[in-house]
């Protein structure tokens, strides 16, 4: 029992600090105990990415039982076999779009609107500045709303989201007890009650085959293409649209913190969208938002040789593979340079999108977001960061994210 206490206190404090004392001691495939888990099993060595990827005794979708207070328990993220695939095919035709010029457009436009606030010398949080810009493009995305329906929601969204800070009271079930309006968990319940209403009585006025994620999914529906209720209609859009904006934006803070650090954020560089995009791609390798995509056992199987009873979980670790001697030299090092002249990694040495059929459905989308971010940050003028020494990870409900946000400020623009 102490040794569980232990490692839960450690995990949830320090993720990466975790993670790294294993690395420090070439560990990158480890049994520990954690509350919830049964002996959670972490894997991070890629051969042994593949293996969970392709056991059908590991389920994507029992694992993730935790997140079911913001998503429901019939969003994409949390069902599995035939339903996951059918629902997720609909879904994916709007997000896997190779030139999504809609979101293109909305992204362009909330940077400018954001943009128009900040004055030279005003330290702002780079990562919160992201997500407004984010967050009010899947609005319109997912939604196809008004600009009055689009301020509604974006205000109950920004209310829910800001229930509660720490994300223990996401993971300690005896933390979620609605004792009234006036505690965190409280908060949090009316936030989703809000939330779910608006976005149900929206269903009545959203027609089918709109520019939109919902509209999408209605034609289907309606054509005998998809079987979802209402009430899964509502949980699903408010899956994409909480997940449809963090990662993005938390992605690009990272980008530009891991710039800023290595006092790379002048580079003649930068001006080639190739370099712009490893730069990308190696933020995310080395501080990946999500560390860890989660497989439960329906059934005892094994993973390298090791036996995984059912209702054990199984962690493929992004960050743990990503940070892998044996593939990347200097894995601490922020180096775009890995993923240039046509270099790329093992798909199960850098996935923090996730693996297999479970991959990030908004993938091309967040990614093409992250070149925009990049590229409009640059443009608008000189920025600066404002802390001292190496940008600090710390966790963000299921994320990692730069501490306090990232603080900034451009010393002038263009």
């Amino acid at each position: 029992m102490f040794d569980t206490i232990r490692n839960a206190y450690s995990w949830y404090r320090d993720p990466y600090g975790f993670l790294d004392q294993r690395i420090g001691q070439g560990i990158y495939d480890f049994k520990v105990d954690l509350p919830g888990s049964n002996g959670a099993m972490f894997v991070g060595t890629p051969d042994l990415v593949e293996e969970v990827a392709r056991n059908k005794d590991l389920s994507g979708g029992t694992g993730l039982r935790f997140v079911q207070p913001f998503t429901g328990p019939r969003a994409l993220i949390v069902i599995a076999g035939d339903e996951h695939r059918n629902r997720r095919r609909p879904i994916q035709q709007m997000f896997y779009q190779t030139e999504n010029q809609q979101m293109m457009e909305l992204t362009e436009k909330y940077f400018d609107l954001g943009a128009r606030d900040l004055k030279p010398d005003e330290p702002f949080s780079i990562l919160e500045f992201y997500e407004q810009i984010t967050l009010r493009t899947i609005i319109d995305f997912v939604l196809g709303v008004n600009e009055p329906e689009h301020e509604q929601i974006l205000r109950l969204l920004q209310q829910w989201l800001q229930s509660f800070e720490s994300p223990l009271w996401l993971f300690l079930k005896p933390l979620q007890q609605d004792l009234g309006s006036l505690t965190p968990w409280g908060r949090f319940l009316r936030g989703r009650s809000a939330v779910s209403r608006w976005i149900s009585d929206r269903l009545e006025s959203t027609p089918a085959n709109s520019a939109s994620v919902l509209g999408h999914l209605i034609a289907k529906r309606d054509n005998g293409n998809l079987r979802i209720s209402n009430e899964d209609l509502v949980w699903q859009c408010i899956e994409l649209l909480l997940f449809g904006h963090d990662t993005a934006a938390c992605g690009s803070a990272w980008v530009t913190m891991h710039l800023l650090d290595n006092s790379m954020m002048q580079s003649p560089n930068l001006e080639s969208p190739a370099y712009r995009e490893a730069c990308i791609k190696e933020a995310m390798r080395c501080t990946p938002m999500v560390i860890h995509v989660t497989r439960e056992a329906v059934a005892d199987t094994r993973v390298g040789g090791q036996s995984v009873r059912k209702g054990q979980k199984v962690f493929p670790c992004a960050y743990l593979a990503q940070h892998h001697r044996d593939y990347y030299e200097h894995p601490e090092a922020f180096d775009p340079n890995r993923f240039l002249n046509g270099n790329s990694p093992d798909r199960y040495a850098w996935f923090p999108f996730g693996i297999g059929s479970r991959i990030c459905v908004g993938m091309p989308f967040a990614t093409e977001q992250m070149k925009i971010l990049l590229q409009r940050t640059l443009e608008l003028g000189r920025l600066e960061k404002l802390t001292i020494g190496k940008t600090t990870p710390v966790r963000k409900f299921i994320i990692m994210a730069p501490k306090d946000g990232g603080l900034v400020r451009y010393r002038s623009f263009n």
